[in-house]
């Protein structure tokens, strides 16, 4: 049984993050001379890094994490590895959010998911996204007065939370 709890944790993170299965197994193969946590943030630590730096030979650069006219929504999509794209893409974002930003002062655009590091892969719950040329973007939002605010959306990773229809639409 505890083989497939296992294997059924090791697709869950592989589906999450790409390389997240790979840390799990890692940490099962140290957990006889580590605790099995440290072991697991360790890994993920280092195969995080590994990832970022190998995207490029992978076709795939990541988007900022922080930044001023473009960045990711939340760190999460950072930590979890789905901030990468095609080249192409992160300059057509960047030159987008930066042409918003000079219009509307202020503004900054948000990305939601965009991609994994490695060769195609499917990226749940999107069927879309495995090729590194699919970036989801946050809607910019008001306050009740109508003044923008910069940076938030209706939930903490930008998804699922929904517009209603306003007064005269």
């Amino acid at each position: 049984m505890k083989i497939f709890a296992h294997a059924a944790v090791v697709l869950a993170l592989t589906l999450l993050t790409q390389v997240g299965g790979l840390a799990w197994l890692i940490a099962l193969a140290l957990r006889r001379r580590f605790r099995f946590l440290p072991a697991l943030l360790l890994a993920y630590a280092a195969i995080w890094l590994a990832a970022v730096n190998l995207a490029p030979a992978f076709g795939r650069v990541p988007l900022p994490c922080r930044g001023e006219a473009l960045r990711m929504q939340s760190a999460f999509y950072c930590v979890t590895l789905r901030h990468f794209v095609v080249p192409e893409l992160a300059e057509a974002a960047a030159d987008a959010a930066a042409r918003v930003a000079q219009t509307f002062p202020g503004t900054v655009t948000l990305a939601l998911d965009g991609g994994f590091p490695f060769a195609a892969a499917p990226m749940l719950p999107h069927l879309s996204h495995g090729d590194g040329r699919s970036l989801d973007v946050a809607f910019f939002y008001t306050g009740p007065d109508g003044a923008y605010l910069p940076g938030r959306t209706r939930s903490a990773l930008g998804y699922f939370a929904f517009e209603g229809v306003a007064a005269g639409e």
